[in-house]
């Protein structure tokens, strides 16, 4: 699953049809090398404590309206919950921020 960031497919739950569950799977197909790509992408780029603190940073407006009365700090955003989140690349970060 990789969310918003490269693509969204998603099925209503309400009166479903099994032909929409067959288009999305069909759409996810088509796009998994173009979202392959972005990953790698984004796992080439290195990023240090600032480079990370900054897109904390730039990421808390789109949690909260009023980044500044937020209840965390950015910091906290850079907190890995998983270990395989742990680390200096920008997919590493981008996971563990969202």
């Amino acid at each position: 699953m990789v969310g918003e960031t490269f693509d969204r497919v998603s099925v209503k739950h309400l009166n479903f049809d099994p032909a929409d569950v067959i288009n999305a799977s069909y759409e996810i197909i088509d796009s998994a090398p173009q979202v392959a790509e972005n990953v790698k992408e984004f796992k080439g780029v290195h990023l240090n404590e600032d480079e990370k603190l900054a897109y904390a940073t730039a990421c808390l407006p789109l949690l909260y309206d009023e980044a500044e009365a937020a209840p965390i700090r950015p910091e906290r955003l850079l907190y890995t919950r998983r270990s395989s989140d742990y680390g200096n690349d920008l997919w590493k970060t981008f996971n563990a921020v969202q």
